[in-house]
């Protein structure tokens, strides 16, 4: 999943964060 996600990376990264963010 993580190779498939590699091209969105960058942009599934970031929204990753936002929401462990908001979660934190």
């Amino acid at each position: 999943m993580e190779r498939i996600c590699e091209c969105h990376n960058q942009g599934l990264q970031y929204a990753e964060f936002i929401v462990q963010d908001i979660e934190l």
